[in-house]
């Protein structure tokens, strides 16, 4: 009898990925409602039920990753906050919505130096993208961006596989991160104001 029930649960699982597979949105998020009751950690049902809304490119699968923020901030688990934070970063940009990735940056309670990986994959995003209307955006943050790697010798390999990807990406930007760079500039001090 106690075979039974991981044997039902694992059942459930490949249900669900069925469902999803399938574009069955109502019956993916019942086999998940169902699932949640056998998950103990809140967290980890939050983020379930986001990544299914965002299977289905549902918006409400910010709400989701928003509360599984929330419940890891409380848990100090800032992996996974950052994890959540660039899920919902992506969603942002896929919508233009670059304030909304502004405040989610600043509103999000993390270190400072996660909050630079947060910027560095937010630009890197626009770059994969090929959005060229964000660049005033991710130009913004790529002068915060280098202040914070370019300040700290901690940070050296980061700051090369950094502007390693943005050269890989975008001449233009790559650029002009070397001239920032080559200026020496306390980049922190420019120009923070929001750019849509």
């Amino acid at each position: 009898m106690k075979q039974e029930v991981p044997e039902k649960s694992n059942i459930a699982w490949f249900k669900l990925a069925e469902f999803i597979t399938r574009g069955e949105k109502e019956r993916a998020l019942s086999i998940y409602r169902l699932l949640s009751y056998s998950i103990t950690d809140q967290a980890l049902v939050a983020q379930l039920e986001g990544d299914i809304l965002q299977a289905f490119n549902d918006e409400r699968a910010i709400d989701s990753y928003q509360r599984a923020i929330d419940i890891y901030h409380h848990h100090r688990a800032y992996v996974n906050i950052i994890d959540l934070a660039r899920q919902i970063i992506s969603i942002f940009l896929d919508r233009e919505r670059v304030s909304e990735v502004d405040d989610l940056i600043t509103i999000t309670i993390i270190p400072e130096a996660e909050k630079t990986k947060l910027r560095e994959h937010a630009i890197i995003e626009i770059l994969k993208r090929e959005a060229h209307h964000l660049k005033p955006w991710a130009f913004k943050h790529l002068k915060v961006t280098l202040d914070k790697l370019s300040n700290s010798h901690e940070f050296s390999n980061r700051l090369t596989t950094f502007l390693g990807t943005i050269a890989a990406l975008d001449n233009e930007t790559h650029q002009y991160a070397c001239t920032l760079l080559a200026s020496g500039d306390n980049f922190h001090t420019a120009d923070t104001k929001k750019v849509e």
